[in-house]
């Protein structure tokens, strides 16, 4: 009998490096309120070291209600992992679907943000991402979100006919970076006049000191850069509601 999925998935990239990160991302996502209504995608990349994937598929059934792991043939990297845990999202029906990251913990309300997000702004096709992140902010509202001309792909969703009509079709990386698919699309949105969803208290944080795709001191620099000034992972349920995207908030996404 087939079995009918939620309309909402998020989809995590798993490189099966970095087991660590990996256990705290999920147990963040875990006391995520809502979470038993999505459906959780693991687009889990082929290891050389040693990956327990009968034990994790086990694992995150148990732990969620909704879930399956999906290996990859071969190592795709992060362009193309990430692609494919987006295409596989939308191929199952989601109407909305969630990136995330092995090595990103989220709040509490991070799926009650996506939910009203993406309900919210549906209609409105310039809208292209909804991102969970955000940098730095002198407001203390935690209701508050802004638009603005940028991307963050520190946790972020998008809708079916986005993918379809705008960022699939463009899914490449910048010049000069194999796998800075990110960079890419930031630049995309910017220069079409779109723009995404960002909240003025972020609901996710970078933990990943450790990186697969940068060597040490490097990574440590990235990893400093990333890391929010605004992220608190106990957020009771809002009401959220758009701001206008002002000085005043002292807004760094």
């Amino acid at each position: 009998m087939r079995v009918r999925l939620p309309v909402n998935v998020v989809a995590f990239t798993v490189s099966g490096h970095r087991q660590k990160y990996l256990r705290a991302t999920l147990d963040s996502w875990a006391a995520a309120r809502g979470v038993q209504d999505w459906h959780l995608l693991f687009a889990l990349e082929p290891c050389r070291l040693f990956f327990p994937v009968p034990e994790f598929t086990a694992w995150v059934r148990g732990a969620f209600a909704s879930a399956q792991v999906s290996v990859a043939d071969s190592r795709l990297g992060c362009l193309r992992n990430t692609r494919r845990a987006l295409r596989e999202a939308f191929a199952s029906g989601a109407g909305f679907a969630v990136l995330a990251e092995e090595d990103i913990v989220v709040s509490t309300d991070v799926l009650e943000y996506f939910r009203w997000a993406a309900g919210t702004y549906a209609g409105e096709g310039k809208v292209t991402a909804v991102c969970a992140h955000s940098l730095h902010a002198g407001s203390g509202d935690q209701a508050a979100v802004v638009q603005a001309s940028w991307f963050s792909p520190i946790v972020w969703g998008t809708w079916a006919d986005r993918w379809r009509e705008f960022i699939g079709p463009g899914w490449h990386a910048s010049p000069g970076n194999s796998q800075s698919w990110d960079d890419h699309l930031r630049r995309r949105i910017n220069g079409a006049g779109r723009c995404s969803i960002f909240p003025v208290r972020s609901r996710s944080q970078h933990r990943g000191q450790t990186s697969t795709l940068t060597p040490g001191p490097l990574a440590e620099w990235f990893y400093r850069q990333a890391l929010s000034g605004t992220f608190t992972a106990a957020r009771p349920p809002q009401s959220y509601r758009e701001v206008p995207f002002t000085e005043d908030l002292g807004l760094i996404v």
